[in-house]
């Protein structure tokens, strides 16, 4: 029998079209003055199975009794499974390590190590969404020859039914995705605009999607992944960073994602004011 992964696939090839959605979440770390975008490549062909697979880790962790049915949880690292202990944890971090690795997913991530000076310009974009997807794009024009990437980026909310409070999506997230894909496609129109722009086969992004992680079980995947690569980088460069027993086991857990499924990037964008008086000579 073939497998639904297979079946997929030549669904796929039929058309003669290949697509994969990039799910994105952000984070920030105030001690490394640090804003990160994470990515998780999922060929449109192993969807249904990497997301059947996530959900499977939860219903793991759950134990149901018999004919009992719960309600599904979001593993939001964060805050990762309150009320459970630190075993379980770690096994459901192993066990988003794993579903990458088997699964071959790409993992791309951007990081800039000086928010607070970048934030003073980019006075809109205090998470530094718009260069960290700029960038996260970079790594995926040779990608975008052969595939159209449709970008999910985590930006709704979660919202309790007795809230009395009006859902709200933060209008600097709307700009940094969704705007400035249209000002892509936009400029692609117009010569010479489409010969000028930094992004190669543009052609083959898809307009973004914002959704809930809460429940987006991908979402939630790439908030995982995160923060375990984010672990890696406050043991790199934090100074007096001291982990307990805990934050160790994490680390290792860290270390098993396979590198060349990694393509991660750190450092300083330098930047100038332009209202600043030019040096003499």
């Amino acid at each position: 029998m073939r497998s639904p992964d297979s079946i997929n696939q030549a669904r796929v090839d039929s058309m003669g079209v290949r697509a994969a959605f990039l799910f994105m979440d952000e984070c920030m770390c105030e001690p490394l003055d640090l804003a990160a975008l994470t990515g998780v490549l999922v060929p449109l062909e192993h969807y249904a199975a990497t997301r059947d697979r996530i959900c499977a880790i939860v219903t793991d962790v759950l134990k149901a009794p018999p004919k009992t049915i719960p309600r599904p949880i979001e593993l939001h690292a964060k805050h990762l499974l309150p009320g459970f202990d630190d075993v379980a944890r770690l096994k459901v971090l192993n066990a988003a390590v794993d579903l990458v690795n088997e699964g071959g997913l790409q993992v791309f991530r951007t990081a800039y190590l000086n928010r607070r000076e970048i934030h003073q310009l980019l006075v809109d974009d205090g998470k530094l969404y718009g260069p960290n997807f700029f960038s996260v794009l970079s790594w995926l024009q040779e990608t975008m020859k052969t595939t159209l990437v449709l970008p999910v980026m985590d930006g709704v909310p979660g919202h309790a039914p007795e809230s009395r409070k009006r859902l709200h999506i933060d209008p600097t997230l709307i700009r940094a995705f969704a705007q400035q894909v249209r000002s892509i496609h936009h400029f692609r129109q117009y010569d010479p605009m489409r010969q000028m722009l930094s992004i190669e086969n543009a052609e083959n992004l898809a307009e973004p999607m914002i959704a809930d992680s809460e429940h987006s079980v991908l979402l939630q995947l790439v908030d995982l992944i995160s923060h375990l690569l984010l672990q890696l980088e406050r043991e790199e460069l934090e100074a007096g960073f001291n982990p307990g027993p805990f934050k160790r086991s994490v680390l290792e857990c860290a270390r098993r994602l396979n590198p060349d499924l990694v393509f991660a990037w750190k450092g300083r964008l330098t930047m100038h004011d332009p209202s600043a008086p030019a040096s003499g000579g």
